[in-house]
């Protein structure tokens, strides 16, 4: 903290005594042993000297009988304290002091560039009329490898997708490719 970066400190969770599976964490790992080292920690003055404190405790103590080995916690359980932590990074950056008075932010529109807004527009036409979500070279790929059409393509996974959901295949498929399971 003396070099100006925030400490974060975890008091560790709540100890689930009967969930402990072997002689030794029963011996020497219990709630009430984790209470006094808890007690060690604040003592010696550790949770003051830290930026933010995510109380382990508190958001443990109620899913006490989810601890499966008596110390450890499904994902769910170490998600909510890394919730915690990112609700409290607002609190633990540092305030910016480089921001200028006096900037003053463009209008709308002065960075844009028609050209460039064109060039998108061409990309998203030519992707929706070749059904090629590669922009058109899967087309010139197909001049490379004979016997394979994007279009061909686009209908073996759209034909496999409505007969799995048994939808109407009008419309997706080409007059001289029959269906599997069709009754023509």
């Amino acid at each position: 903290e003396e070099e100006g970066a925030p400490v974060t400190w975890v008091v560790p969770t709540t100890i689930n005594d009967r969930a402990l599976n072997t002689e030794e964490k029963r011996d020497h790992m219990t709630e009430l042993d984790m209470e006094d080292m808890r007690d060690v920690y604040a003592d010696m003055g550790l949770l003051s000297a830290c930026s933010f404190v995510i109380d382990g405790p508190a958001f443990t103590k109620t899913r006490k009988k989810e601890s499966y080995d008596g110390v450890h916690y499904p994902p769910q359980v170490y998600d909510a304290g890394a919730q915690i932590l990112a609700n409290a990074m607002d609190w633990l950056l540092p305030e910016r002091d480089d921001t200028a008075e006096d900037f003053v932010p463009l209008q709308p529109g002065k960075m844009a560039n028609p050209y460039l807004g064109l060039m998108m527009l061409c990309f998203v036409f030519v992707g929706l009329m070749f059904f090629d979500g590669f922009m058109g070279l899967s087309y010139l790929a197909s001049i490379c490898v004979s016997g394979i059409m994007p279009n061909d393509l686009f209908e073996e996974a759209f034909t496999t997708l409505h007969n799995k959901a048994n939808l109407p295949l009008e419309g997706i498929l080409s007059e001289e490719q029959p269906t599997r399971g069709s009754k023509f």
